[in-house]
């Protein structure tokens, strides 16, 4: 958003952008937090193919948004689109997204329980580990923002980042064309 008012953009732009299909990311919550649900947590098999679908879903969404738009706005929710895209692979794979201990130790959170509570559809890294640079392995130590992050997130971050400041843009107010008008002698 500082990117977008430094650009000049207004913050009408975002109230602006229309998206496309809102009920399929609705419908990817709804199955996410089933999954989180005390009976269908402990569904094994189950539980994976619903986070598979909440993904699809919402992968759905982000590609038919991305491609019903046209220049840097697409470039950026293809971005998105592909940082969804990075997670959603290593979370099939590993059958929930690989998360390091070591990235945990790193910003305070040493010994959490990666299948317990809020990292429930996380696994940790170990060595049978398919993908594990796409995990969340990198440490973010900030003092409001103590997380840890994967490659995907990060092309997410720039590509909204990117879409917010181009949608902020896009309803900067343009000068009126200069008329010139021949002399009348």
């Amino acid at each position: 958003m500082v990117i977008g008012r430094l650009r000049g953009g207004r913050w009408q732009g975002l109230s602006a952008l229309r998206v496309r299909w809102p009920w399929l990311p609705a419908v990817a919550l709804a199955l996410q937090v089933a999954i989180g649900a005390g009976p269908v947590r402990g569904l094994g098999a189950g539980r994976t193919v619903l986070l598979v679908a909440s993904y699809a879903l919402v992968g759905a969404w982000l590609w038919l948004n991305a491609l019903a738009r046209s220049g840097p706005l697409r470039w950026a929710l293809v971005a998105v689109a592909e940082g969804w895209l990075l997670n959603a692979v290593v979370m099939v794979a590993n059958g929930g997204m690989p998360v390091s201990n070591a990235a945990l130790a790193h910003i305070g959170h040493a010994g959490a329980a990666v299948a317990e509570g809020h990292l429930w559809k996380h696994v940790v890294v170990s060595p049978a580990t398919r993908m594990p640079l796409l995990g969340d392995v990198i440490p973010v130590p900030t003092p409001l923002l103590r997380s840890v992050v994967s490659v995907g997130d990060l092309f997410m971050l720039a590509g909204i980042a990117v879409a917010v400041a181009v949608a902020m843009s896009a309803t900067r107010p343009r000068a009126a064309p200069v008329r010139l008008e021949p002399a009348v002698a």
